[in-house]
């Protein structure tokens, strides 16, 4: 049985693959449903919120708070967030419990990671986790590491992670259905939380990014080149890719691009040395067009994907959907997507490991265009992906347990 929602959908993200996936589902859902997305667009300064979500957004405070929380910079700005967006979301649960909703869709926060919204809600609510708060269960993540002749601050940063991790449990506890976007995302969600949470893929929008056999954007981008996609941070292993491409020969070298959004100051440093001391050409590209990232996919040799222990990545499916083998670490989602030998490689996280996968690229061993996109089927489409979406809320709504 089906019928047309009422579906309240709440997120606070930044730009990104979680911002993506949401503006990708919610422009679909709202074809069959009515879709209102509430958003207080509250960030810490670090990273602009995100954009409106299809143009359903119902904005709450957008600039006047965002102003505030990024004035506000030091080690106890994260709590200062906390407080201010607390009283934001208590103030959009009793909108959305007073709205007449069939169903809350609630996707994470840029400061919290699981929303505390959830825990004010009493309307049933879905929450899709693309993954755990990463910083409060996975070692070494991005960790925040004031001066060493600074103890206070570290033990002040120290009480505000617990806080932080505290409430995301707590706020994760309180979702009453977790859909996970892949299998390893599932279990990282049992590992954290011990919530059991249902697999609905993510996806890629196959109409647009497609194979371009017309020769017409072959001088699009200057020099052979392999794409490295995600913020230049360290989690997004764009280091590994510059030691695997300084690994090949000089005459045989292709430019690294790196499409990103996010930035973190230090590690961009770290890159630029990097590559010069492998000999690598790189260039940094930040907040492009989706049509100018389609001719970055077109264009490249491969794309490499080497981000640690990624929840799922869409960087693979979109690359594969523009007919672009992928060398891909071993790890995490990208286990899910890449078919080893037959649309990229799969391989270990070591520089030379990597540099072979793109040796066999480059030496023309998977081939490249109809072949490479024929291989995800339409599985990996995003009406695909929001079809399983809508499953489970249809479900949720109509066959949910008794409270």
């Amino acid at each position: 049985m089906t019928r047309r929602l009422r579906i309240a959908a709440y997120h606070n993200l930044a730009p990104g693959g979680a911002l993506r996936a949401a503006d990708e589902l919610l422009t679909r859902l709202a074809r069959d449903h009515d879709v209102v997305v509430f958003t207080p667009a509250l960030s810490l300064g670090g990273s602009a919120p995100g954009g409106d979500a299809t143009g359903l957004v119902v904005r709450s405070s957008r600039a006047p708070l965002g102003r505030r929380i990024a004035a506000r910079s030091g080690p106890l700005q994260p709590a200062v967030a906390v407080r201010v967006l607390d009283g934001l979301e208590r103030r959009i649960a009793r909108q959305i419990d007073g709205g007449g909703f069939d169903v809350a869709f609630v996707h994470p926060c840029q400061i919290t990671a699981t929303p505390l919204i959830l825990e004010r809600l009493r309307l049933p609510s879905v929450y899709l986790m693309q993954e755990p708060r990463r910083r409060s269960f996975e070692a070494g993540y991005n960790p925040y590491i004031p001066r060493r002749n600074d103890p206070a601050a570290r033990v002040l940063r120290w009480g505000i992670e617990r806080m932080l991790r505290r409430r995301d449990v707590r706020a994760a506890q309180a979702a009453q259905l977790i859909l996970a976007n892949s299998f390893y995302s599932y279990e990282s969600i049992y590992r954290a939380y011990g919530r059991e949470s249902v697999v609905t893929h993510m996806a890629v929008d196959m109409a647009r990014f497609r194979v371009d056999d017309s020769g017409a954007r072959a001088d699009a981008c200057d020099g052979q080149h392999v794409l490295s996609i995600g913020g230049v941070e360290a989690a997004k292993g764009h280091d590994l890719a510059i030691e695997a491409l300084g690994l090949l020969p000089a005459d045989r070298r292709p430019h690294l691009r790196i499409v990103y959004e996010r930035e973190s100051g230090p590690y961009r440093d770290v890159l630029e040395a990097l590559a010069l001391r492998h000999g690598v050409t790189v260039h940094f590209e930040r907040e492009i067009s989706d049509d100018a990232l389609i001719v970055r996919y077109n264009t490249a040799v491969a794309t490499l994907c080497t981000a640690r222990l990624e929840p799922f990545g869409l960087t693979v499916l979109e690359s594969l959907s523009c007919g672009t083998p992928v060398v891909a670490v071993r790890e995490g989602g990208f286990r899910e997507t890449v078919r080893d030998g037959v649309n990229g490689f799969l391989v270990p996280r070591a520089a030379q490991q990597v540099a072979d996968a793109l040796a066999k690229v480059l030496a023309g061993e998977l081939g490249r265009g109809a072949a490479i996109r024929d291989s995800l089927g339409d599985y990996w489409d995003w009406s695909r992906a929001t079809e399983r979406v809508d499953e489970q809320l249809q479900a949720w709504v109509i066959d949910r347990p008794a409270p």
